[in-house]
């Protein structure tokens, strides 16, 4: 979301303020247009905001302190995104500031038209089952939680008890909730808590995009089992193990009736042993079928192994079969089918790989989709950055021969689509 996109730290803009109230000689001088533009141009500033926690010093309260303040309570109405963000002052200290729920609560329920709310590199406290409520802020549409590493929560409830503080968000976004540990190389794992603090009914997510290196399912069966998921429309995942498509199908069936659009990643899912003879009940299990009103799949295909994950090199030669396989289970009601391969610019590898693809078997999962409109292939990055660009010419002639059926229906496409705004 835009209202993201520039951030200032309230105490910068605190002396900009005093610029503005001060210096009313200086404003005098100003043009017309010139004084239309400061004097409200103060309360644009509070648009976006950054806070800063650091060992030294807490930030978050004296936010609070601020917007209580006769100084700060005009400006609190106008703003719409806030960052909260934890500084380590050493590397290698694996230092992150806790964030007490009820006091993040208190500062947000002042924010009357608050919308995003990003929570990066910090810890969460969590909410005791038979504690008090916070105080929350219906306003706030969309919670981005960032960089909160594996030792930085006791289990996934504290991790989404922040939930409770935005009853009416509809777009929940991770990023490294789930990093490995830099010390041994292992991920902790932590499964669904048995019981939880009831959510808001009011609580109906439309969005869960979940972008990490690391599991998904446990964070997929906590919110199946503690939120009401009838309006979800749209789940992102970025990295999907392949002990846990099993668990993620559940998820998938549970919420058929509503999803619409549907991303995954092969970047981290190589077949086991046990199913690389017949990998056809793995994805089976996937329960595509289930999603009956499924409308856009994006699909990425890795060409190469991740460096970042401490796993030796894989053959990715199985990943096509199973590109073939997952479409294969794709529902009638599917209109738009992206792939986007890995764009490492290694054009041999990615050659060779392309000539081995039983493309008969893909034309078949294509031409079965009655409501196709669009078969994009592009190349996207997401090593640095996020971006997709179209793939080569000789790529596109060779996926034209090899497609005749789509080519000829207009629904093969080469155009790199925009990325969607996280």
């Amino acid at each position: 979301m835009a209202v993201m996109s520039t951030m200032l730290p309230y105490e910068l803009i605190g002396m900009i303020l005093d610029y503005f109230e001060a210096d009313k000689a200086e404003l005098a001088k100003c043009t017309l247009v010139a004084r239309s533009w400061v004097q409200p141009g103060r309360y644009h500033l509070f648009r976006t905001l950054t806070v800063v926690q650091t060992q030294e010093h807490d930030g978050l309260a004296a936010f609070h302190r601020f917007l209580e303040s006769a100084r700060g309570q005009p400006y609190a109405p106008y703003v719409q995104g806030l960052c909260l963000r934890g500084v380590r002052l050493d590397d290698d200290e694996f230092w992150e500031p806790t964030l007490d729920l009820h006091a993040l609560g208190a500062v947000v329920h002042l924010l009357s038209r608050l919308q995003v709310v990003n929570l990066d590199r910090v810890r969460l406290a969590g909410l005791a089952t038979d504690g008090p409520a916070p105080q929350t802020c219906e306003s706030v549409v969309r919670l981005n939680i960032a960089r909160i590493c594996t030792w930085t929560f006791h289990d996934l409830k504290d991790c989404v008890d922040v939930v409770h503080l935005f009853p009416g968000l509809k777009h929940f976004y991770t990023d490294n909730l789930r990093r490995y540990v830099r010390d041994t190389g292992r991920v902790c794992e932590y499964p669904p808590p048995a019981d939880h603090r009831p959510f808001s009914s009011k609580l109906q997510l439309a969005e869960v995009t979940h972008r990490t290196f690391g599991p998904c399912s446990s964070l997929l069966d906590y919110f199946a089992h503690a939120l009401n998921l009838s309006n979800l429309t749209s789940v992102v995942l970025w990295h999907l193990l392949p002990d846990e498509i099993a668990s993620v199908g559940r998820f998938l069936a549970a919420v058929g009736r509503s999803l619409r659009r549907l991303d995954i990643s092969l970047a981290d899912c190589f077949i086991p042993e046990e199913y690389e003879v017949d990998p056809q009940p793995l994805w089976k299990s996937l329960q595509l079928s289930k999603c009956e009103v499924l409308e856009t799949f994006l699909l990425y295909i890795a060409l190469d192994y991740d460096p970042e994950l401490p796993r030796p090199p894989i053959e990715y030669h199985p990943h096509w079969f199973s590109v073939e396989l997952i479409l294969a289970e794709l529902p009638p009601s599917v209109q738009e089918v992206h792939l986007a391969l890995q764009d490492d610019n290694e054009p041999e590898w990615l050659e060779e790989v392309l000539h081995d693809v039983r493309w008969r078997h893909v034309a078949k999962s294509v031409k079965r989709l009655p409501s196709l409109r669009k078969l994009f292939v592009y190349s996207e990055g997401r090593q640095v950055g996020w971006y997709r660009v179209p793939v080569e010419a000789w790529t596109q002639e060779l996926l034209c021969a090899k497609l005749p059926d789509a080519k000829a229906r207009g629904v093969l496409d080469f155009s790199a689509p925009p990325t969607r705004t996280l």
